[in-house]
């Protein structure tokens, strides 16, 4: 009995081809899933730190002020005054922010480190989720 090798050879090379393309994809859902996974550890410590809206307005009522809210949204006020910094505060959802003047100012990480922000008044933009951070207006003006 003889055994044809390149039919024996073409069928492991198959083999191995359909297990280099599993490996590629469990690969690539591993990679998924740790990226989801990492987004729910923030969205975790976010909500273990206590600082969703309520709780900051609550705490740094002289900054923040609800204007408007009902089940699906809420609007909320943030008027620093001229060389005031809030409170360390986290963002657990996306927001948007619309700034009505000018302003300078100086946000700071949970680290300490910070950057000078010129905002234009008249303009808008999306904030992501935020691990802790404060604001300080460095402006000759108040912020709003």
């Amino acid at each position: 009995m003889t055994i044809d090798t390149t039919v024996t050879l073409g069928a492991l090379l198959n083999a191995f081809v359909i297990l280099a393309g599993f490996i590629v994809a469990f690969v690539r859902v591993g990679g998924l899933l740790d990226l989801l996974s990492q987004r729910i550890q923030r969205l975790e410590h976010a909500v273990s730190s206590n600082t969703d809206l309520a709780a900051r307005v609550a705490r740094d009522p002289a900054v923040y002020t609800v204007i408007f809210e009902d089940a699906n949204f809420r609007v909320i006020q943030a008027v620093r005054k001229k060389g005031v910094k809030d409170k360390p505060h986290s963002h657990l959802l996306p927001s948007a922010v619309y700034q009505v003047n000018d302003c300078k100012s100086r946000p700071y990480s949970a680290d300490g480190k910070s950057v000078e922000r010129d905002t234009k008044g008249g303009t808008s933009s999306a904030t992501p989720i935020t691990p802790s951070h404060a604001v300080e207006n460095i402006g000759a003006s108040d912020c709003t």
